[in-house]
């Protein structure tokens, strides 16, 4: 399949920024004070025992982590309507609080699981070496640890939140897989995209922090891109498959009659391939172009 380099989707990303700047920024701006005060609401003195401490932070960042994790996929969505052209504003940061919030705080809690986990090293050093207010060794490599495992997990799992907003009748569980699958053969394309606005996100730390919200911003709208050369590019290979294929020889059935994930209460199948994963032509939301959110 050919795919967009990253500097054509950064182009992209740009020419919708440059169209909707104060929405691309302001919608970053209003979702990191949210974090903020989240942050703050959830934050108790914890208990003396080093262990029930422990257990007690854990806790506490599972909850905050599915609070922001379903504004997060609104603010994601915002991107996405922008790429599509779709109406929408800043407050659809709280857009599935209201529409699909089942299927929304499951996959916000699936990667709240995945980070809590991630972040156990850094919440032990910090309770029991008691470093909160010093740098030591062994928190910076904590701190190494969960970074790599946290874009580790980013990097595998990259387009779940993307389906929830394009196939909203999915179920979770087939979003993750199919979002697995989605990233196979484009995970080095996802780091290297990533690791590319490292240069801008210090020149927005220089810039006192000023910067950093329209790199945030410029960042997401990328990725929201990069999503959809991902879609795109499946949907013009399965046409060019089966273009190529002879009538007779195409014995598969597809896994429903939209060939996009099985019945309620079934699995794939163990030999599923790439042609159960879905393309723009299966979508019910954004590259459908069928709904406007």
């Amino acid at each position: 399949m050919v795919h967009t380099d990253a500097r054509d989707l950064k182009a992209q990303a740009r020419v919708v920024m440059i169209c909707r700047m104060g929405k691309a920024v302001g919608s970053m701006i209003l979702y990191m004070i949210l974090v903020l005060i989240i942050s703050e609401l959830t934050s108790f003195n914890l208990p003396r025992n080093k262990a029930a401490a422990l257990l007690f932070t854990i806790l506490v960042n599972f909850v905050v982590a599915v609070l922001v994790g379903v504004i997060q996929i609104g603010l994601k969505s915002i991107y996405l309507d922008m790429l599509f052209d779709n109406t929408s504003g800043i407050f659809s940061l709280f857009r599935y609080y209201r529409e699909n919030q089942n299927s929304a705080v499951v996959i916000s809690a699936f990667f709240a699981l995945l980070d809590t986990i991630c972040s156990l090293p850094v919440l032990a050093v910090l309770i029991f070496e008691e470093t909160a207010s010093v740098i030591t060794l062994p928190l910076v490599l904590a701190l190494i640890v969960r970074t790599l495992s946290q874009f580790i997990v980013r990097t595998l799992f990259f387009p779940v939140q993307y389906l929830l907003m394009d196939y909203p009748e999915m179920l979770p569980a087939a979003m993750i897989r199919t979002g697995q699958r989605l990233m196979r053969g484009r995970r080095m394309d996802y780091v290297k995209l990533s690791l590319s606005f490292i240069p801008m996100h210090l020149l927005g730390f220089m810039s006192m922090g000023i910067g950093t919200f329209w790199v945030l911003a410029y960042q997401n709208c990328t990725y929201a891109a990069f999503y959809k050369d991902m879609i795109t590019a499946r949907t013009k290979h399965k046409k060019a498959s089966a273009a190529a294929e002879p009538a007779a020889e195409k014995t598969r059935e597809p896994l429903d009659p939209q060939g996009i994930y099985p019945p309620p209460g079934e699995a794939y199948p163990e030999d599923s391939t790439e042609e159960d994963i879905p393309s723009e032509e299966d979508a019910s939301g954004y590259t459908s172009q069928d709904t406007d959110m």
